[in-house]
């Protein structure tokens, strides 16, 4: 099902669910279409994953924003620590 085309970060991702959710399905199983997800509904789904964890102190480092990976120290810190090191 992989296309020749360029992909953005989103597009690879729907096409790595949809891999994924083919190669769980038990031998001769036929894949159900609507689980294909599109570019849109995959960047709808991360933003929602990210207000969901953003006060979670576990999950900060799948989206850390860019000032803050320009350093590793930064990822588990809280974005209030974040600032008062930069000043």
């Amino acid at each position: 099902m992989v296309r020749q085309a360029q992909y953005g970060r989103n597009m690879l991702l729907g096409e790595y669910l949809w891999l994924a959710y083919c190669a769980s399905l038990l031998p001769g199983a036929e894949p159900d279409p609507t689980m294909m997800r599109e570019r849109k509904q995959v960047s709808s789904h991360i933003q929602v994953l990210k207000n969901i964890f953003k006060h979670h102190k576990c999950c900060k480092w799948p989206f850390v924003s860019p000032l803050a990976s320009a350093s590793v120290t930064f990822a588990w810190r809280s974005p209030l620590q974040i600032e008062l090191l930069l000043r």
